[in-house]
């Protein structure tokens, strides 16, 4: 879960959605899952557990407590609130941030810095295609772009280029030092919000997913982002729609595009 208001949770109470948040912390921005959340957080989830009601509101609470602690952090309460609800399921969690998962990624993140220029030319043309479909593009792409972040000593640096070289904020690399500077430490870079959806598949490969309009948008605009992959976009249904679960098809995605 990554924010820029640090929201928490929302809930619905008597008709109300009430949003609880706490204030991002001074400095670089940096990823949210490590940050602590601190005592702040203790009360917020007191005047989030009398709103909830029914049968089990009382079992809900005390897991929200459970979760929810003051040494916990962002990623380590959301993970562990899930995997309480849903422990009958068997529900499997995992933490995007953990750096075992950025060395199995480390092919995607490389593929994206190697192959910018071509990646970039799809992503404009597709940002275009929305324009005339009448949507806008939900992220900004332009001539200098990348689809990765540089987790430096500063937090989360955008990648940038100006053709020969790619620069973040600390830092800047040939073309041959970025690939290098991937495979040795993959846990050092992180994908934007176009390239997350095909980190995630190539990962967990999906087959379909119910989504919110924003995001929904975002994956018009990505598409078929990478160019020469074997990885496909997963159909995804409006979730204000009827749940459509469909095979990974190429017709069904050109269809929805």
């Amino acid at each position: 879960m990554i924010s820029t208001k640090f929201a928490i949770q929302r809930f619905f109470h008597d008709g109300d959605l009430n949003k609880f948040e706490l204030p991002a912390p001074p400095g670089a921005a940096s990823p949210v899952g490590p940050q602590k959340l601190g005592p702040q957080i203790e009360e917020m989830v007191r005047a989030a557990s009398v709103m909830l009601g029914g049968p089990a509101a009382g079992e809900l609470a005390a897991i929200l407590r459970a979760s929810y602690a003051a040494d916990e952090s962002y990623s380590s309460a959301f993970g562990k609130l899930f995997a309480r609800l849903f422990a009958p399921h068997g529900l499997i969690i995992l933490d995007p941030l953990d750096p075992g998962l950025h060395r199995l990624a480390e092919p995607v993140l490389r593929q994206a810095a190697e192959d910018r220029v071509v990646l970039n030319d799809a992503l404009l043309a597709r940002n275009k295609e929305l324009d005339r479909a009448g949507f806008a593009a939900q992220v900004k792409v332009t001539g200098r772009s990348t689809a990765l972040f540089y987790l430096g000593n500063g937090g989360r640096e955008a990648i940038r280029s100006n053709g020969s070289q790619f620069h973040a904020d600390s830092t800047s690399w040939s073309a041959q030092e970025l690939a290098s500077a991937i495979s040795a430490s993959p846990e050092s870079f992180s994908p934007n919000a176009l390239l997350r959806p095909v980190m995630q598949d190539y990962l967990l490969p999906t087959i379909a997913y119910i989504v919110a309009r924003p995001k929904f948008l975002t994956s018009r605009n990505l598409k078929f982002s990478i160019p020469n992959s074997s990885i496909d976009n997963p159909y995804s249904s409006l979730a204000q729609a009827s749940p459509w679960w469909t095979a990974k098809r190429n017709d069904c995605l050109s269809s929805t595009a």
